[in-house]
């Protein structure tokens, strides 16, 4: 329970809301806005058990160069309000206490409680460059019929020192850096979907930011996501007209340590492998769960996406796992049949390795292993 200085508890969808209609103790030096005009962007913090690095990520929010009173924060965690507070920076939030694990569940659970028509997202390891909300913000009042930006990203270890691009995705790197931006247009986008190869603009909730109209329609589709919302979110963002921007400007830190369940570095490949083993398995059944409803009354060439993102999801569970050559090779005629697409063309040594797999599983998984950064 909150001590009495803290905030008053509401109750929210069955949830413990932190309402800050009273000023807790956390928030008694924070500078007050002139402004009563609502919030231009949300965000929704997610974090459940770990703490060491939750004080970056909201220092990072502290630290935006957009002015406090246009942006809120909502904090959706696992983590008891008493335990956080020695974390907080001056940074008026709200905070919802979620105890579900999924990433899918959190959000939907934090979104009734934001105002803003743009929904921006910060994993608890991560952390955001002083001008990210403010260029999200410029984004998308630059191009009103914008409903999905990615923006690129720096990679740190585990104690914040920064990683070179060529351990992790390194021909994603290389393509932004030549191309600035990738942009997608709302009703022409399946002639550009090519653009997207190389790219991942699934990757990462951090590095996300998304209408929050597109959102709301779908929360029960959110909840169902689990851990896979960082690749629903983009499925949802091209099911409908809006325009998609992919951008090459580095607005997020993302870590990669034996603790999270972002795709493995070379560095901790070992420590996370059962991790990211469990990823590969909830991804899986998410997406899959939800595939039908997502391809209900669009085009063939969406389904395929679906369909290509689901088989890409399949082949790295059996390269994480022990799969056997039966399950290898209708990996492998599932990637042959999507190979056009772009999900699939963006890891087109995925179809070398289930073709090893097929012939000799133990190599397969062994030689995964050695390039996971680099395809996963």
């Amino acid at each position: 329970m909150p001590s009495q200085a803290g905030p008053t508890p509401q109750v929210l969808s069955g949830k413990v809301v932190f309402s800050l209609t009273r000023t807790p103790e956390f928030m008694e030096n924070a500078p007050k806005s002139s402004h009563s005009t609502s919030p231009r962007v949300s965000v929704i913090v997610t974090a459940h058990d770990r703490q060491s690095y939750l004080h970056s990520a909201l220092v990072s929010l502290d630290q935006q160069s957009l002015p406090r009173e246009e942006f809120e924060v909502v904090l959706v965690s696992n983590i008891e309000e008493a335990y956080l507070r020695p974390l907080l920076p001056n940074l008026p939030l709200r905070m919802v206490l979620e105890k579900r694990l999924g990433l899918g569940q959190k959000i939907a659970t934090a979104l009734p409680l934001c105002r803003a028509p743009i929904i921006c997202f910060l994993e608890d390891d991560d952390a955001y460059a002083p001008e990210k909300l403010s260029t999200v913000l410029d984004e998308f009042r630059n191009d009103p019929q914008l409903g999905f930006y990615h923006n690129h990203y720096n990679l740190a270890d585990g104690d914040g020192r920064q990683l070179p691009a060529s351990i992790f995705r390194a021909r994603t790197d290389r393509i932004l850096r030549a191309a600035g931006q990738v942009r997608l247009g709302g009703h022409d986008r399946w002639a550009f979907l090519p653009r997207l190869e190389g790219i991942y603009p699934e990757f990462s909730n951090s590095c996300i930011s998304i209408r929050r109209d597109m959102l709301e329609e779908h929360l029960d589709w959110l909840a169902q996501a689990d851990l896979a919302t960082d690749q629903f979110l983009l499925l949802l963002a091209l099911r409908n007209p809006w325009n998609i921007t992919i951008d090459a400007r580095r607005l997020t830190t993302v870590r990669l340590h034996g603790a999270n369940t972002s795709r493995i570095s070379r560095e901790s490949r070992n420590q996370a492998s059962g991790g990211t083993r469990d990823l590969s398995e909830r991804n899986y059944h998410a997406l899959s769960g939800l595939a039908g409803r997502l391809k209900e009354g669009q085009p063939p060439e969406y389904s395929r996406i679906v369909d290509s993102v689901i088989a890409v999801e399949t082949a790295l569970l059996d390269l994480r796992r022990r799969a056997d050559r039966g399950q290898y090779t209708r990996d492998l005629r599932s990637l042959m049949e999507l190979r056009t697409t772009y999900p699939i063309k963006t890891r087109e040594p995925l179809i070398g390795l289930t073709l090893l797999g097929v012939v000799l599983p133990s190599a397969a998984q062994k030689l995964y292993r050695s390039l996971a950064g680099q395809i996963s």
